[in-house]
């Protein structure tokens, strides 16, 4: 929506490019300040969108996405976007961390969980889906610690178990055959 009188934003480009990280940054700082001011409860930050041809990353020539189908194994072009966009996550982290609220800090009393859209983009795979959790909700979910299903379970798990651990009551989370009613008991304290 435009609106006539109001002055619209515009990010100066890097050679063309959006500075993503620099807007990452802001709307991280933006969240967390939301968040600590009770403004909001809930947040998605998504640092490009899942399918955006258009998302060139500083000293790329192709989109992540396009590189993930198409750049011969072992991708190296595609793990250095992956570790621009963990570098987006660990800025949003950073900012909930750097917030003091009451005997620790905002990141502390919050559960926070992030991901991508896949597992291995070539094949948009689901298996060994990785996901991130930050915050110890209060602490009742260890930190520092790395957890990997030895079974082969659904990554709904991790979403069961979140809301768990915020006090809902959920008998499951999921549809067909991507429904879990299992919480992870390993990372729970």
């Amino acid at each position: 929506i435009s609106y006539p009188d109001t002055p619209q934003l515009e990010y100066a480009l890097d050679n063309g490019l959006r500075p993503y990280k620099a807007m990452n940054e802001a709307f991280a700082n933006i969240i967390a300040h939301a968040l600590v001011c009770d403004q909001t409860r809930v947040f998605t930050n998504s640092f490009t969108g899942a399918v955006q041809n258009s998302a060139l990353f500083p000293g790329f020539e192709e989109s992540h996405h396009s590189l993930t189908h198409f750049e011969p194994d072992p991708q190296p072009l595609v793990h250095d976007c992956t570790v621009f966009c963990i570098e987006g996550l660990e800025q949003q982290i950073a900012a909930l961390a750097a917030i003091p609220e009451g005997d620790g800090t905002l990141l502390d009393h919050m559960v926070m969980m992030g991901t991508s859209d896949c597992a291995e983009g070539k094949i948009h795979s689901g298996v060994d889906f990785p996901i991130v959790l930050a915050g110890s909700a209060d602490g009742r979910l260890k930190t520092n610690m790395h957890w990997r299903s030895s079974t082969g379970d659904l990554a709904t798990r991790v979403p069961l178990t979140i809301v768990r651990v915020l006090g809902l009551d959920l008998p499951s989370f999921g549809e067909g055959e991507h429904e879990s009613t299992k919480s992870i008991d390993e990372v729970l304290l």
